[in-house]
């Protein structure tokens, strides 16, 4: 019936809107987001603040990545001298080594931000060996604010160094960092890492909403069934097994999704697509796969398990809400974005797999049966009839 599939939807919604929140906690007590946040770890579920500004501005990425971010609206300069002694800033944005400054933030006062970043890249395979420094410029005072605390991160053949610093006056500038760029030897090191960490993550993240979406949505439905039955929807040995298992395919959905998106963004950057597609497109499918994956596998373990929910329409649900959550996710606005994303597919997720649950009730065998079609017929007390071989009407 509709209503029931309204309230198992609102109750798979609730459950996974509860193990977001919780998550959400985890990460907060663990100082687990502050870890993530200064990692290359590419996770399906998370992105650091600087990632995501990133991403809003179409900033782009390579061999070697240097990015720039504060939280005011005075405008702060990074620039960078490559190995070959060239200077790329804001008043000459690329070098003849391939390296380039494509994102500048608050130098027009007529566009300014309380979440800046800058960024300079060298595409993949083009960043030349040697010594890079970075410095950062104070130029100009658009804020209230003086004292501008900046952070600079360095992505160097997958590898992420974050440093910190203030500045406190217009006009001073600041040696952030100098590094040295090798052969790159220990890029698949750092990128199986980061796999491996995202698949951590992401795996916790989905087991759970997984264990919620095995005890709510079973509950309900056994406390509807008790109403309507008077008997138990099943035995707890049986409920107990389902949400094991539940709780496996949930962990497995985590990992898989996770595998596939890492693979996604690997691939994009092989194929070097960034030099003819949006920087935000590339990464709004490599989060669509991400999310579909881990939506079918999720509502693989879903359907057979929670009762009244096939395989067939949990994976269709996941699949879909797959797709939701990843719009939901990239594009969820503000700078609290990363977190209300995530709840906001979480919520979608739940929402789906619970109006996919389809509760049938038995017929009872003391219902009145119902009335001939003919009723009209019994008081003529008519005798049953056959016919003979001859054609004639004889008496039973």
């Amino acid at each position: 019936m509709l209503r029931f599939r309204a309230l198992f939807a609102l109750i798979g919604a609730a459950a996974c809107l509860l193990a977001a929140l919780g998550m959400e906690g985890i990460f907060a007590a663990s100082r687990l987001a502050r870890k993530l946040n200064d990692s290359a770890a590419p996770v399906l579920i998370y992105r650091s603040e600087i990632a995501r500004r990133l991403q809003m501005a179409g900033g782009s990425s390579g061999d070697v990545q240097i990015s720039l971010s504060w939280n005011n609206r005075n405008d702060l300069d990074l620039s960078c001298v490559d190995p070959l002694g060239s200077r790329i800033w804001f008043a000459d944005r690329s070098s003849p080594s391939g390296g380039r400054l494509d994102v500048d933030a608050n130098s027009n006062v007529d566009n300014l931000t309380r979440h800046p970043v800058e960024n300079i890249y060298w595409p993949y395979g083009r960043a030349p060996r040697g010594t890079y420094t970075v410095y950062v410029t104070y130029y100009a005072q658009h804020d209230t604010m003086l004292p501008t605390r900046w952070r600079v991160q360095t992505l160097v053949h997958g590898e992420l160094h974050v440093y910190r610093g203030t500045l406190t006056q217009v006009k001073q500038r600041e040696k952030a960092v100098t590094f040295q760029v090798g052969a790159g030897s220990s890029f698949w090191k750092a990128w199986l890492l980061g796999v491996l960490m995202g698949a951590a993550v992401t795996a916790l993240w989905s087991m759970a909403l997984g264990l919620l979406l095995s005890v709510m949505l079973p509950a309900v439905e056994s406390a509807v069934w008790r109403s309507r039955e008077n008997a138990w929807l099943c035995s707890p040995r049986q409920a107990g097994r389902a949400m094991l298992s539940i709780i496996g395919a949930a962990c497995l959905a985590g990992i898989l999704g996770q595998v596939v998106f890492s693979l996604a963004k690997l691939a994009f950057q092989a194929m070097n697509l960034a030099a003819f597609f949006s920087v935000g497109l590339l990464t709004l499918t490599a989060h669509l796969a991400g999310f579909i994956v881990l939506g079918i596998v999720l509502g693989s373990g879903l359907g057979g398990n929670i009762p009244f929910l096939a395989k067939s329409d949990a994976r269709l649900a996941g699949f879909f809400a797959g797709i939701g959550a990843a719009l939901l996710y990239i594009y969820w606005p503000g700078s609290l974005s990363g977190m209300a994303g995530r709840t906001a597919a979480a919520l979608l997720l739940g929402f789906a797999y619970g109006w996919m649950i389809k509760m049938l009730f038995p017929e009872h065998e003391d219902e009145e049966p119902p009335p001939p079609a003919a009723d009209w017929l019994e008081p003529m007390h008519i005798a049953p009839q056959r016919a003979s071989a001859a054609g004639r009407l004889k008496g039973l």
